[in-house]
């Protein structure tokens, strides 16, 4: 009876030991399919990555290229306005240029009609070897002594040939000069003037008038204004337009 236990016992164990090797043998063969699904997955998420960061680098590249691009384009964008820029400072000068021709050729027409008008009326001409202190009796002699004067270098004489209006205004530029720079400015100033010509005369009151001169040698139209001091003719300065 004993030994029919053991026998039974045995097999039991047996039977149990085959059962539990046949569970071990399925799991390890299921494990190893999970294995190998985990394997071909991981190669699959290696292989997607690999085609992510590929498309990442090639829209890097891409993006560093469009930015090289964009760089260009901000680069040709300042080159043409800056050629706007210059452009039109170009044509703002050309038309300047245009209207000071058109202005200069004005001049020149009205000079020759005036000086037409002046040969007609007999009008006063003074060539250079004919300049002398002549006074200031008449509008005309005061502006032909104070040529002389800057022709002979001597200031004083010239300053008295000027209004006090225009004294002041050459003591203020003359201030901190001497007398010998002063001098040798005016015989520079009159050394091409071959002659001047009075055009035109237009009497503002009993003490002003206005004188158009052509200055011969210059060749330039200038309008000066004559005042008259205790009865003595003075030149004033020039009338000039102001710069544009």
């Amino acid at each position: 009876m004993k030994n029919a236990v053991i026998i039974i016992l045995s097999v039991c164990f047996a039977a149990f030991g085959v059962m539990h090797s046949q569970q071990i043998m399925k799991l390890r063969a299921e494990n190893n399919a999970l294995l190998s699904r985990l394997n071909e997955a991981e190669k699959a998420v290696a292989q997607e990555r690999e085609k992510i960061e590929a498309r990442y680098r090639a829209e890097n590249e891409r993006l560093r290229e469009q930015a090289g691009e964009v760089h260009k384009l901000r680069g040709d964008v300042t080159r043409l306005r800056a050629q706007s820029d210059e452009a039109a400072r170009l044509r703002a000068a050309n038309e300047r240029l245009q209207a000071n021709n058109a202005r200069i050729q004005q001049s020149a027409a009205e000079v020759a009609a005036m000086a037409e008008d002046a040969a007609r009326a007999g009008g006063s001409n003074f060539p250079k070897e004919s300049w002398s202190f002549v006074g200031y009796q008449t509008p005309e002699n005061a502006l032909v002594s104070a040529i002389w004067a800057m022709q002979q270098g001597t200031p004083d004489t010239y300053l008295s040939s000027l209004s006090p209006e225009e004294q002041k205004r050459m003591a203020e530029q003359w201030a901190g000069k001497s007398e010998a720079e002063i001098a040798a400015k005016h015989q520079s100033d009159v050394t091409h003037i071959s002659g001047i010509r009075v055009l035109q005369q237009e009497t503002i009151d009993a003490d002003s008038m206005v004188m158009s001169v052509y200055i011969d040698g210059v060749d330039r139209m200038e309008k000066v204004s004559m005042k008259r001091v205790n009865n003595e003719w003075k030149f004033g300065g020039y009338i000039r337009e102001p710069a544009q």
